[in-house]
């Protein structure tokens, strides 16, 4: 593996998710080897409430905004979180 994907196993041992399964080098090493960088621009949607997921996103640099539509509210109203 490369040193930028050495740099991720620290990173992954912090998510919640891997902390909750086998924890060898190996294992983390076996999971870098299949991630795949994705760069994606400022105002983008990543998905929308009720699509199906299939993939699991690490942010390594930026920020994110959650929007969650208001059943109170009209159609284009949405509470950000």
């Amino acid at each position: 593996a490369n040193k930028e994907m050495l740099e991720l196993i620290p990173i992954i041992k912090e998510i919640k998710f891997f902390q909750e399964t086998e924890s060898s080098e190996e294992y983390f090493l076996d999971v870098i080897k299949r991630l795949k960088y994705e760069f994606i621009p400022k105002g983008q949607i990543v998905f929308e409430k009720g699509s199906i997921g299939d993939k699991f996103y690490i942010i390594l640099n930026g920020t994110v905004s959650i929007l969650i539509p208001d059943p109170n509210k009209a159609n284009n109203e949405e509470e950000k979180t």
